[in-house]
């Protein structure tokens, strides 16, 4: 992602919050603490070289330049994307870009409002943005997003997201993966005149505890072995749909604003995991974040959205 036009969408905004429930250990001291003087130390030492180490080292982003972002840019993606029918199935996240575009489009001027498939009479039946939670459950997810796009409902851009949740340490992301692909195929067979679009799963921000680096010096840091299982779903869907557009989320996420990457380095592997500075519980995006890539995907949308023809 272009490190200019990042930065220059990096800006304050309201949002609405949903936290995972995090829970915090607590270190005590003894007199037994004492007799392992030695191996604690040595742990600690260890721990403490490692946080140079672990501490993400900087890799450029290839991403080809595009420039600033002119705000008479962002009043054109705007108008086209707000012009599109999109549906959107989602979780957690997916909240956050949300609330970002909603943000853009008043401090611009125009009027935002979302259609919400759950709660029908809450939303705006007028609105071109139609949006429904998934659930925690990736599957029954899946299915929701069949279900939905059988009803025949009306759109232009479809796309569901996974949520960072549905990747833990011990995923199966074949299988996953598998079932996502089954369904897009089938659906882009039975709803020709919908164009399907993809989201990377969203990544998360790695801890700097001591225990997490002494897990990590161990190889058994799950932060880290859930962003490896984020980054395997990830690959298979950039190779598998690669004449789709695609909203790299993920790629969004672990960019800082020079430009350089937030990565650690897994069985001798380079991974990615989420900007510290782009979230204030690990996974959901801050006020910063969720305008700066809610201006990302507005442009995406701008561009992804297929021509109808004249009614």
């Amino acid at each position: 992602m272009p490190a200019r036009s990042f930065s220059h969408n990096v800006q304050h905004g309201n949002w609405r919050r949903r936290r995972d429930q995090v829970t915090h250990s607590r270190y005590g001291s003894g007199r037994k603490a004492s007799r392992r003087g030695f191996p604690v130390a040595l742990i600690l030492s260890l721990s403490a070289g490692s946080v140079f180490c672990a501490r993400s080292p900087t890799e450029p982003d290839k991403s080809p330049p595009r420039g600033e972002l002119q705000r008479t840019d962002m009043k054109e993606d705007l108008d086209a994307a707000l012009a599109t029918r999109v549906f959107f199935l989602h979780q957690s996240v997916g909240g956050n870009l949300l609330d970002g575009v909603g943000v853009l489009a008043r401090d611009t001027g125009r009027e935002f409002s979302l259609t919400d498939l759950d709660h029908p009479t809450a939303g705006s039946p007028g609105s071109n943005w139609i949006h429904a939670w998934g659930g925690y459950d990736p599957p029954k997810r899946i299915d929701k997003f069949i279900s939905i796009m059988r009803s025949g409902l009306k759109t232009d851009l479809a796309f569901v997201k996974f949520c960072y949740l549905d990747f833990g340490p011990d995923a199966d992301v074949a299988d996953l993966f598998a079932q996502y692909q089954r369904a897009i195929t089938m659906l882009k067979q039975e709803r020709p005149d919908v164009r399907f679009a993809h989201v990377t799963a969203p990544l998360r921000a790695r801890s700097y505890g001591i225990k997490s680096l002494i897990k990590r010096l161990i190889g058994r840091d799950r932060d880290d072995l859930a962003n490896v299982k984020r980054a395997d779903f990830n690959k298979r869907l950039l190779e598998a749909f690669p004449s789709d557009p695609i909203f790299d989320l993920a790629l969004r996420e672990s960019t800082r604003p020079d430009g350089t990457r937030e990565t650690f380095e897994y069985k001798g592997q380079v991974y990615y995991s989420l900007v510290p500075g782009y979230t204030s519980d690990g996974g959901h995006l801050n006020e910063r974040a969720q305008r700066a890539l809610a201006a990302e995907l507005i442009r995406f949308i701008a561009q992804a959205r297929p021509l109808r023809p004249p009614s």
